[in-house]
């Protein structure tokens, strides 16, 4: 089979979408399909070369208004680029790489499959608003042109059912996690490299941005210090809200028991992850994110919020918090810190939902089945 991927961004570009688009790329050609990737020139790469046995086509973005990569020249070539493809693969319906997409379709009459990682929420009244209105009509629109759409969670898929996408076109298929991805021969001694001197380690790990909820972490905070005063809050990731956040720390006088790490490479973060207590992830709006499931891998405890998706699948294996509420997460943390048994039993149960539910390989076998239903019809 030919298989078509299409992605606002891909490797080396350093998310969860990318590192599913990828995983999902390589898996397909290590069965033996031919896979290629479009996607934008950012972080600035070559243009066209042979990756992991992939052709990974990449176009200049014009600009990234809301993070979107918009490429003209992609554009105006991508009926040339997807011509002799048996599917297109496209991810994420905000992109203006799926309209791309939709257009190609209607074109060459190739079956269109999109996938939606997550319902978008910024926490910002104008950016909420414009999603609403771009998911009604745009968004809408571009997902019934689609012959099959993924969706991550039984919440999204009621979701995109409201905007008007008929139930038997939409499978429900869960991110997974590839254990190859983890190497035991990685290591690195953060103990010695970030000085942290026996203390507990609360790990959040993401872009710093307000959707991931950095900042309600650090409310939190000064309530479990009071409490526990041998703890170090490490944030690992980068962003354009890192500075507010690093600012909000020294507010509130909590500096002393951060930091910020920014950018991390594989190996020190696979050492975090074993290092830490508890990883912590406060978003207003997420999916099933690759950092709570990498946590899992390590079975340790996770505290994360009550928002589709996540409690979907995480109601029993992680304490849920309501979004913003700093002084329910302080609790939940505490709790944790109080009940090591507790921390534990829950570490023991997410290793386990990965076990039997988040393979990787039963995902990829779904969305095998998904490519072959829409050639059959």
């Amino acid at each position: 089979m030919k298989i078509l991927q299409v992605a606002p961004y891909y490797y080396p570009y350093i998310g969860g979408q990318e590192r599913y688009v990828r995983s999902l790329a390589r898996a397909l050609a290590a069965r033996g399909h031919e896979v290629k990737v479009l996607t934008s020139n950012f972080p600035k790469s070559k243009n066209r070369e042979v990756m992991d046995s992939i052709e990974v086509r990449r176009f200049k973005p014009l600009c990234k208004p809301l993070n979107n990569p918009i490429s003209p020249a992609l554009f105006f070539h991508i009926v040339r680029e997807c011509k002799g493809f048996d599917v297109i693969h496209c991810h994420n319906e905000h992109a203006a790489l799926s309209l791309y997409s939709a257009w190609a379709k209607s074109r060459l009459k190739i079956p269109l499959i999109i996938t939606c990682h997550g319902q978008l929420r910024f926490d910002h009244l104008i950016k909420d608003l414009f999603e609403r209105v771009y998911s009604k009509t745009i968004g809408s629109m571009l997902l019934k042109r689609a012959d099959k759409v993924i969706v991550i969670s039984q919440s999204d898929k009621k979701y995109i059912c409201s905007l008007g996408v008929p139930v038997e076109n939409i499978e429900v298929i869960p991110n997974g996690i590839d254990p190859s991805y983890f190497n035991d021969n990685m290591r690195s001694n953060v103990n010695e490299e970030l000085n942290f001197k026996g203390k507990k380690v609360i790990l959040f790990v993401g872009p710093l941005i307000k959707r991931k909820g950095p900042q309600v972490l650090v409310q939190a905070i000064p309530f479990v210090v009071k409490e526990y005063s041998n703890l170090l809050f490490v944030f690992v990731g980068t962003g354009n809200f890192k500075r507010e956040v690093e600012k909000l720390s020294k507010l509130l006088h909590v500096e002393n028991y951060t930091k910020f790490l920014g950018y991390v490479p594989k190996e020190k973060l696979y050492s975090l992850y074993k290092r830490c207590e508890i990883l912590v992830l406060p978003s207003f709006s997420e999916a099933l994110s690759y950092t709570i499931l990498d946590a899992f891998m390590f079975s340790k405890p996770v505290i994360s919020t009550q928002i589709p998706c996540i409690s979907d699948y995480l109601s029993e294996t992680a304490i849920l918090t309501p979004p913003g509420d700093y002084k329910s997460l302080a609790k939940a943390i505490l709790q944790l810190l109080d009940e090591p048994n507790m921390a534990k039993e829950y570490g023991r149960k997410g290793r386990e939902l990965i076990e039997t539910s988040l393979r990787w390989d039963l995902v990829v076998d779904r969305i095998e089945a998904v490519y072959t239903d829409v050639l059959r019809k």
